[in-house]
């Protein structure tokens, strides 16, 4: 599976969220940001990503998730690499690419881990009539 991305993106893979010093992992994330399932927010069983419209709203989150433990980047023989967490924006204001264990795809606006499945995109949101969504959250493709 793939998960969505927009604009400007934080990609953190849902094994990092569980192994961080955040209460609850990657269940609480989604409790925390239920309202926003589908439309800035998208995940798939091993990634999850939030997305902003403008590159200055992606600090406080990337704050946070060092104040959970985790690393983003790290310096490798002089070059930065992305670690525990990968920022990407689609716009102008490009960041540093380099990250070993994500692949993305622009034109289809999707990122997926590498070695897994990068086809559908993960959840697939169903709009019921009353206004509330449903999430389905079967895999619906073993193709990988």
């Amino acid at each position: 599976m793939a998960v969505r991305i927009e604009f400007v993106n934080l990609i953190i893979p849902i094994e990092k969220i569980n192994n961080s010093q955040l209460e609850g992992g990657f269940k609480s994330v989604i409790n925390k940001y239920k309202h926003a399932i589908g439309r800035s927010v998208w995940f798939d069983e091993h990634l999850f990503r939030i997305g902003w419209m403008d590159t200055w709203m992606i600090d406080s989150e990337i704050d946070f998730w060092i104040k959970q433990g985790l690393t983003p980047l790290e310096n490798r023989n002089g070059t930065e690499f992305w670690c525990d967490m990968f920022a990407i924006s689609c716009g102008i204001n490009q960041f540093n690419p380099n990250c070993d264990w994500i692949k993305i795809n622009s034109s289809q606006t999707k990122a997926w881990l590498k070695g897994t499945n990068r086809f559908n995109v993960y959840p697939k949101i169903f709009r019921l009539s009353h206004g509330f969504t449903h999430l389905d959250l079967k895999e619906n493709n073993s193709d990988t």
